[in-house]
């Protein structure tokens, strides 16, 4: 018990070894030491294991027998886990070196997460934007705009069992921490970036966006069917969840269609829910902010 780690960080990996030395880097910079990483290599082909392999005994290698889906490859990887706090860290994107230490002087006994703003970059390293994050932490405001980035989160394995749904392709992130907050567990945010979140300008096709707002919706339904009182307390914040995808996702649609009059149209309707669309809707009628429109916002599925 005395050498048990306090923290475990899951690490996921396929085919990372472009920014992987600078992902574990950053855990090994850490002021707070008491940790393991877990590295789940899911059939890498490149030379990801070799780096991997060439770090002391505190990260711990273990290779899927095949290529296997993201949520398959945590849950796989879980079985690993020895700490009584868990994290995790993709491959391309970095920890700031407080980022343990001021987690754990945050979280406390009853607190089933915590979780922190980050720092967007592109693939050369430079700052695009900062998040901000919900003032309430309630299941509502969560669920009228969800800004909780997996791999700011420190969770502690004391109070909840992780788990992740394999079914879901891009988001059982979501799932998974809509649920603890439908559960009734406090959380909290701290409004400091603490991660540097890299965004791939080709990370996202349109058919992965779709597939990614139409997981959301499947896991919004599901939210109402699993938690009745919550549904019956939130009902109109419910309505208004699932009109804001639909929208978002036909936005996205006629965009990639390049009928930008339509695609206007959908982002109009989505205004009355969230304002910030409304000025989007109408830059769309401006050929040059065509592309910006879909990079910059409908590239992000909340």
């Amino acid at each position: 018990m005395k050498n048990k780690p306090l923290v475990s960080i899951l690490m996921n990996c396929y085919n990372g070894e472009k920014y992987l030395k600078e992902a574990i880097d950053s855990i090994y910079a850490q002021t707070y030491e008491n940790w393991e990483i877990i590295f789940v290599d899911n059939c890498s082909v490149d030379g990801s294991a070799d780096i991997a392999k060439s770090y002391d005994k505190r990260l711990k290698y273990y290779k899927t027998r095949e290529n296997i889906p993201l949520g398959a490859a945590r849950n796989w990887g879980l079985q690993f886990v020895k700490g009584e706090f868990l994290t995790f860290l993709d491959t391309d994107d970095i920890w700031l070196n407080n980022k343990l230490e001021l987690q754990l002087k945050t979280i406390e006994e009853d607190v089933a997460f915590v979780y922190s703003s980050v720092i967007h970059i592109n693939e050369v390293g430079i700052k695009l934007r900062d998040t901000i994050l919900n003032i309430d932490n309630n299941f509502e405001s969560l669920l009228k705009r969800y800004d909780i980035n997996m791999h700011s989160t420190l969770i502690n394995l004391n109070l909840v069992n992780v788990k992740f749904n394999e079914k879901l392709l891009y988001c059982p992130d979501y799932e998974l921490f809509m649920n603890i907050s439908a559960k009734g567990y406090n959380y909290k945010a701290i409004n400091k970036s603490l991660v540097k979140y890299r965004v791939h300008s080709d990370s996202l096709s349109f058919k992965t966006i779709d597939i990614q707002i139409n997981e959301i919706i499947s896991v919004i339904n599901n939210l109402k069917k699993d938690y009745p009182i919550l549904y019956g307390q939130y009902r109109n914040t419910f309505k208004i969840a699932i009109y804001k995808f639909t929208y978002l996702i036909n936005a996205k649609k006629f965009l990639n269609m390049k009928r930008y009059f339509k695609a206007a149209k959908e982002l109009f309707f989505l205004a009355q829910y969230d304002k910030k669309y409304f000025i989007v809707s109408l830059l769309l009628f401006i050929p040059m902010f065509n592309s910006l429109i879909y990079n910059r916002f409908l590239k992000k599925y909340v």
